[in-house]
């Protein structure tokens, strides 16, 4: 439904429908292009994220996230009420969002790209350059990316996919998302698991055409002279393709090293090696990442056997094959990535 304001009063806008439809209740109302000056955080989202924290989730969404300003509250709430190890993706919703998001995604470890009330925001024959512009940036900081809203809407009820639904979800895979989302179409729909099941196979195959095209070549990483911890990754992730690999193992406390390496999009499996029960359950969301929890070691031989032995129950590797491993000395602190080795599994 679109309505045209025609009076504004301290309690009240009137207007005039220009384009009429059902109408129910709680329903949200977008007023595109206008700034709303309140509190990003309200007493009742205060209360859900004290309840977040309580139960230990591994992420928080924060719907429409307008500036750098809103980020950081996120951030320092959690933080100040022992939610320090939770993830913050930020939805963008709205114009605000758009422009401001550099600055947005600076504070941030990821971003949902939400097309939905996105494309009553602002107008929408942008969403499609705006999805791949946020995805790209996305990815060259090595932050998650998930595109969502209506993927698969018709299969709220129909048991197959429209094809401009089949492409759209592999357009976004070609784009090089970290994740797809479903949301009425499992929330509400008629079989939910089965769209699940579509939708991974549609971003299986995807994936695959998408390393036979190349299409994560030459794209540009950005990162600072001197960045030892991009630089080892992006070496890894090399070092991977052109000795034929079979895997590249990233042991990690924090996550850290893995979503590194995750950003140069290498074609092999990234096996992140952690300890941690919330590195594991947080890195189910980064790119091609294949989260193993192991238990913890005191030096690196045995760290990086313990990581192998993992991916050999896994039968991602075998005798014989050739892994690039990454970690950081001294162990357990993040961000000390600085060990790049190459090993043949015995």
């Amino acid at each position: 439904m679109v309505l045209r304001a025609t009076e504004v009063s301290e309690t009240d806008i009137r207007c005039v429908v220009e384009f009429g439809g059902t109408l129910s209740n709680h329903k949200s109302i977008n007023v595109p292009n206008v700034h709303l000056d309140m509190p990003y955080i309200s007493k009742a989202d205060e209360a859900d994220l004290l309840f977040g924290i309580e139960q230990d989730v591994d992420f928080v969404s924060a719907s429409f996230v307008r500036c750098r300003e809103d980020a950081v509250a996120m951030r320092r709430f959690l933080d100040y009420h022992g939610g320090h190890k939770i993830r913050v993706i930020a939805k963008i919703e709205n114009a605000e969002g758009v422009r401001n998001f550099d600055e947005i995604l600076q504070n941030v470890d990821g971003i949902m790209v939400a097309r939905g009330d996105m494309g009553v925001e602002i107008a929408y024959e942008r969403l499609p350059g705006i999805q791949k512009q946020f995805i790209r940036k996305c990815y060259s900081a090595g932050k998650m990316v998930i595109t969502a809203t209506q993927m698969l809407e018709s299969m709220v009820h129909s048991l197959t996919p429209t094809r401009a639904e089949i492409t759209d979800v592999a357009n976004a895979v070609f784009d090089g998302t970290s994740a797809v989302m479903l949301s009425g179409e499992t929330a509400a729909g008629d079989h939910p698991a089965h769209v699940v099941e579509v939708m991974a196979r549609i971003a299986e195959q995807a994936e695959q055409d998408a390393f036979a095209m190349h299409a994560y070549r030459g794209i540009m990483y950005e990162y600072e002279a001197g960045d030892v911890t991009n630089a080892i990754c992006d070496a890894a992730a090399t070092t991977a393709r052109d000795i034929h690999a079979r895997a590249v193992i990233a042991v990690t406390e924090s996550g850290f090293t893995a979503r590194r390496v995750s950003k140069f999009r290498p074609e092999q499996p990234i096996i992140a090696s952690t300890p941690s029960v919330k590195t594991f359950h947080q890195l189910a969301l980064s790119w091609g990442v294949c989260p193993v929890l192991s238990l913890r070691q005191n030096d690196t031989d045995s760290l990086f056997r313990h990581a192998i032995d993992c991916a050999k129950m896994m039968d991602i590797v075998a005798k014989g094959d050739k892994v690039v491993i990454t970690a950081g000395v001294p162990l357990s602190v993040v961000g000390t990535t600085n060990i790049l080795k190459v090993q043949i599994v015995d």
